[in-house]
């Protein structure tokens, strides 16, 4: 069965379709987001923990314009991106997609110096207190734009939390200490999937506009 992908519907529909983000479904021209539905794309083709070379690069439609990419700013970057497409296509319906980077898969979340070290939870608050300034932010203009009232808005998170790698001490059965061993635990009370759907007007209108973040 050959998939569907909501951008290609969307866009067939007259939407403008934009993804902002982490791709992570092909760095190569074939499988970038520009050949499958969007018309506009702005961020990292891959997870940012990948070992690559060469380095990790922001990009452009289906160039590369920046290598490396400062990891601190994504977010807000991607942030503004979004602001600037949702005010040049509010006089038409439009289809965001915005897969957030962070907080990511790195040993050390990123975050902008705005958000850096002011979390109490540490480098993963920051980036996370980042994101919610950055919807915020989005649902902000839509406000200002006159936007909420038939925007669609839908968050939702697919991340596990990392690994955590334990190492412990173990005796062996003749009581010998100093036997090594390395456990990996992942706590699962966090794995579960969450989605916010909000709209503040009625789904009546053709014309109703989506923005989501992944």
């Amino acid at each position: 069965m050959k998939s569907l992908i909501i951008a290609r519907l969307l866009k067939a529909k007259g939407y403008a379709t934009a993804c902002i983000g982490k791709w992570r479904l092909g760095d190569q021209p074939p499988f970038l987001p520009t050949r499958h539905g969007f018309d506009h794309y702005f961020g990292i083709p891959y997870s940012d923990d990948m070992d690559t070379s060469p380095p990790l690069p922001l990009m452009r439609g289906e160039k590369a314009i920046e290598a490396p990419v400062d990891r601190d700013y994504l977010t807000q970057r991607y942030a503004e991106e979004t602001l600037r497409l949702i005010t040049e296509n509010r006089d038409r319906p439009f289809f965001i997609y915005l897969p957030y980077a962070m907080p990511g898969s790195t040993d050390r979340p990123f975050a902008s110096p705005a958000f850096l070290g002011k979390s109490a939870n540490g480098p993963d608050g920051d980036s996370i207190e980042e994101m919610d300034w950055s919807t915020g932010e989005i649902l902000v203009i839509l406000d200002r734009r006159g936007l909420d009232d038939n925007t669609l808005v839908v968050w939702t998170s697919a991340t596990t939390p990392r690994a955590h790698s334990l190492q412990a001490k173990a005796t062996d059965a003749v009581g010998n200490e100093g036997v090594d061993d390395t456990v990996n635990v992942t706590v699962e009370a966090a794995a579960p999937t969450v989605s916010i759907t909000s709209i503040s007007g009625k789904m009546g209108s053709k014309d109703v506009r989506i923005a989501g973040a992944h």
